[in-house]
């Protein structure tokens, strides 16, 4: 997706959307970024990523907002020890305002729970998450950051994220399968919406060192490059860890459960190489 200058941005979030079923209150900031994480099959680390470099955002002071848009698998909310009484579902459905829907989570990271226990896809409206991600993106001035974390796969709920997003960042293990998974994702995301796609990006979770991580994004890099002809940036390899198992059951985010280890230097790593690239996300006034 090319680079749009701040204007161009407010007319694309605001194109077609909602006439304000829950827009309340109009954003007077500049348009917030927009990333979506996105995986070939569950069980890699998606929701592990997007809440320890969310709650690595947060910690710094930047203004974030979790989305999570996993309709079936829902688990942010259980990561961060909370019990909301409303969930994305509830935006779907009209039963809530952002109001309600958006929860206060720590240091001033917000959240959008996602759904749980749903068996198959649920019964969605065309392009429900388009909508969401964009009213979301324009109500109030909640957030300078959406981070969305989407179900694993390929779903039209998750293509709709995606295109509403500036950014998408894939999540792959060194697995062989997780590998073929997730680029049977680019290739589907390539044909399904061609130059209009987002820029990509991936990391490989789980390495047990850098080296297996650089063999991993080599491997990916030439099958993309050979069959698709594009080009893909490789951010790094976060280091398998036993006590991010103790992290999730004690409802910490790892980085603040065991901020020393190379696993967390790792996501701190690319949270900061997220933020330098971007042109003064946050500065707003």
């Amino acid at each position: 997706m090319k680079n749009l200058d701040q204007a161009e941005r407010l007319r694309q979030l605001t194109k077609d959307s909602p006439t304000g079923t829950f827009l309340k209150h109009g954003r007077t900031r500049k348009p917030p970024r927009i990333i979506s994480v996105v995986s070939g099959r569950g069980g890699v680390g998606k929701s592990f990523f997007t809440l320890n470099i969310g709650c690595f955002w947060a910690l710094k002071g930047k203004n974030t907002l979790l989305i999570d848009a996993d309709y079936a698998l829902g688990n942010l909310d259980y990561l961060l020890g909370l019990n909301p009484e409303y969930t994305i579902q509830h935006l779907i459905t009209g039963k809530a305002s952002y109001e309600k829907a958006v929860q206060d989570g720590p240091w001033g990271l917000k959240l959008v729970p996602g759904m749980a226990g749903l068996n198959g896809n649920p019964n969605l409206p065309g392009n429900f998450s388009n909508g969401i991600i964009r009213d979301l993106a324009m109500h109030d001035n909640w957030a300078d950051i959406l981070f969305c974390d989407t179900t694993s796969g390929i779903s039209e709920p998750t293509v709709d994220i995606i295109q509403s997003s500036d950014e998408m960042i894939l999540i792959t293990t060194p697995e062989t399968a997780s590998v073929i998974d997730l680029f049977a994702m680019i290739k589907f995301l390539h044909q399904k919406l061609g130059d209009n796609i987002p820029r990509m990006r991936f990391v490989v979770n789980r390495v047990t060192s850098r080296d297996e991580g650089r063999k991993v994004a080599a491997s990916l890099r030439s099958v993309i490059g050979r069959y698709l002809g594009k080009g893909i940036h490789y951010m790094g390899a976060i280091p398998a860890d036993p006590q991010v198992d103790k992290a999730s059951r004690k409802h910490i985010p790892f980085i603040r459960h065991a901020p020393t280890s190379p696993a967390a230097r790792m996501m701190e790593d690319i949270a900061f190489m997220l933020l330098d690239e971007w042109d003064n996300p946050i500065d707003v006034d």
